[in-house]
């Protein structure tokens, strides 16, 4: 909208308070990207983990976290120390094994060698604060871009390209001496990244405007949003896990929603798989995934699934 395609433009206060404007929420994910299902692996997202070394379950687990967020290629850079617990984690994880004890330039190069095109880096999982550790991490920001900084890798380095930056309350300390909103987001915009501060309540800034997470300190709102939540989050892990785009989840929920009394018998996991496979099947009538498909990813026997099918079939 501009002045050439609609004439005179007069912007008038509504009376929106500032505390609304700056409150973000659920509706956010409705910006997460659809899932393609005709895409193959790797076309859905490559993400590179970099971490590992002194702690060795939290790489593993940011490699979980990025196959239930969506992307279906994972690769865990890890030194040698930690290569066995990592690689033994879960078996989708695609782990390499960096000589060493701790990430340094080293793994960096075998990186670049792979020459594969990341979307992104999660960097910091695990990772320590080994001087050699926060060289390599300085190169990664040099060489490579789309990065989240996490953990001990929250340090001060000279940031360019496209970076996130997750700290809690005590590794903002590490940026930032006295940490209010008018100095986080001055930090965000002096060195043009994002910051994702967590906490009671979660802080979200690039530098021109802050975000507050609606609801989490509301006491009225709060126990709702979370009992919504619970329910909601099953659908749409276990539809991210079996291949299922985010609007799929959102039907199941309407469907849980409608039958809910009626399965209130069976366990919330074989509820899940049963009302995905009803709306799959039965309602969307899709090939794919195969009910035998899903049976095995959720980890419900087919039995089960159909005994949830017919209750909701008798139901709508």
């Amino acid at each position: 909208m501009e002045k050439g395609n609609c004439g005179e433009i007069i912007l008038r206060d509504v009376g929106i308070p500032k505390e609304v404007d700056e409150r973000t929420g659920p509706g956010e994910l409705l910006l997460y990207p659809k899932w393609n299902s005709e895409k193959h692996k790797g076309q859905n997202g490559r993400v590179a983990i970099v971490g590992g070394g002194p702690f060795q379950g939290a790489p593993a687990l940011a490699g979980l976290g990025s196959y239930r967020g969506g992307a279906d290629l994972v690769h865990v850079f890890v030194p040698e120390s930690s290569y066995e617990s990592v690689s033994s984690f879960i078996p989708e994880l695609i782990v390499h094994s960096c000589p060493g004890d701790v990430i340094d330039e080293t793994c960096i190069n075998q990186i670049k060698s792979l020459s594969i095109n990341f979307d992104s880096y999660v960097i910091g999982p695990g990772i320590g604060q080994n001087s050699s550790t926060i060289e390599a991490i300085q190169m990664m920001i040099n060489h490579f871009d789309n990065i989240v900084l996490d953990a001990d890798a929250i340090q001060k380095y000279d940031f360019s390209g496209n970076i996130l930056v997750t700290p809690h309350t005590g590794e903002i300390e590490r940026l930032i001496s006295d940490c209010n909103d008018k100095n986080l987001m001055s930090f965000a915009k002096e060195h043009s990244l994002a910051v994702l501060l967590k906490g009671k309540t979660d802080v979200i800034t690039n530098g021109d405007k802050i975000f507050i997470e609606l609801f989490k300190d509301h006491p009225t709102l709060k126990p709702i949003l979370y009992s919504l939540s619970k329910t909601a989050s099953l659908y749409h892990r276990y539809c991210s896990i079996v291949g299922l785009e985010w609007s799929i989840a959102n039907k199941c929920i309407k469907i849980n929603e409608q039958c809910e009394v009626y399965l209130e018998g069976m366990a919330p996991k074989s509820i899940v798989a049963g009302v995905i496979c009803y709306v799959v099947k039965e309602q969307l009538k899709l090939k794919k995934p195969t009910k035998s498909e899903i049976s095995k990813k959720i980890g419900i026997c087919t039995p089960t699934i159909n005994k949830a099918i017919d209750i909701i079939k008798k139901v709508l």
